[in-house]
């Protein structure tokens, strides 16, 4: 059976197809739809790519996530009667989701008052 982590991959590029034909549907004008489908897409791949960066030196550390990191973990991490803290941040999870969901938001209101705009005749 797959771990859940090998399907991951596949459930964001899903989960960002539906997401991009939500935020900019085509009402007429399907060519500059696409546009900025493709435009929210390779933002979000960057920003997907930003987050899986290794941002430590590779061998003795690990820190993932940006702009705040959600996973880091160490070689030099003080261990006290076995018991070390947790790589793993919730919060830093949260600010990268939040901060990825604000964007998309971000690119949907564009789309949204270009179309106003558009459709006004003010181009």
């Amino acid at each position: 059976m797959l771990p859940l982590l090998a399907l991951a991959p596949s459930f964001l590029a899903v989960a960002l197809l539906v997401v991009s034909a939500k935020v900019f549907p085509a009402p007429g004008w399907v060519g500059a739809a696409r546009h900025w489908r493709v435009g929210f897409l390779l933002a979000a791949m960057f920003y997907v790519l930003l987050n899986m960066a290794n941002w430590c030196s590779p061998g003795w550390c690990e820190t993932f996530g940006f702009p705040m990191p959600y996973y880091r973990s160490s070689d030099a991490h003080i261990v006290i009667n076995g018991w070390s803290q947790t790589p793993f941040s919730a919060i830093g999870l949260g600010v990268d989701v939040g901060l990825g969901a604000t964007v998309a938001i971000a690119f949907g209101k564009a789309y949204a008052w270009r179309i106003g705009k558009r459709h006004a005749g003010v181009a």
